[in-house]
């Protein structure tokens, strides 16, 4: 159970997906393959029994339950196996899924 900074570039833009008009969470949402793109406003949770990759394009924090783990733009973070957290910070992130 562990967040860290990692060098990556995203594997897709956010001219890859399509955007639906409703919000999920407050958030615009898209799916694509093993990722999600999130135009978010302030804050979107996700469960991570596994492994997560998140591009950050906005300043902020996840929230955990061991504390807090900040981040900025260009950032690219891994998560493992952190159940429950939640992206604080109004951007834009690409999340990808891993096993």
């Amino acid at each position: 159970m562990k967040i860290e900074r990692i060098d990556s570039q995203p594997p897709f833009r956010e001219q890859d997906f399509t955007f639906p008009d409703s919000t999920v969470q407050g958030a615009f949402v898209a799916k694509k393959e093993n990722a999600i793109f999130v135009r978010s406003r302030s804050r979107y949770k996700l469960e991570c029994d596994g492994v997560h990759i998140v591009y950050a394009d906005g300043t902020g924090h996840i929230k955990w339950k061991r504390g807090e783990f900040p981040f900025s733009a260009g950032d690219a973070l891994r998560l493992e196996k952190t159940g429950e957290y939640e992206i604080n910070g109004k951007g834009n992130y690409l999340i990808i899924f891993e096993k």
